[in-house]
């Protein structure tokens, strides 16, 4: 037993729906559907217009907040510079030979950011 199932000949057919104000639109459903030929067009129909108004806005303080804080690390992070001198020379790490100072003072700023690239991810 063969089984006809009939197939619309036409790319397109209309179909009557029922808005959320009750009102019959008349839609325009594409069966062939091919996401590359597929035109971004404007909300027409009273559903799309409020599924557009009830999308969730950018938090826009909350990414300010965020952007702050990312810029006032690195702010914090430079101002040990005036200080690990004074510190190194106030260890004794240098053993009174100034010249090491600049060493050790390296050593202590890159194990800062070492330290910092380790632990935060």
């Amino acid at each position: 037993m063969a089984s006809h199932t009939s197939h619309s000949a036409e790319p397109s057919a209309l179909r009557n729906e029922s808005g959320p104000t009750g009102m019959n639109d008349q839609i325009q459903v594409d069966t062939q559907v091919d996401q590359k030929s597929v035109p971004i067009e404007p909300p027409t129909t009273t559903q799309d217009k409020l599924e557009l108004k009830s999308r969730t806005p950018l938090p826009k303080f909350q990414l300010f907040l965020v952007c702050l804080i990312q810029f006032a690390e690195p702010l914090t992070a430079s101002v040990i510079y005036p200080f690990v001198n004074q510190f190194v020379r106030a260890t004794g790490i240098i053993q009174g030979d100034d010249r090491k100072t600049g060493y050790y003072a390296g050593v202590i700023v890159s194990l800062l950011f070492y330290i910092h690239g380790v632990h935060s991810s």
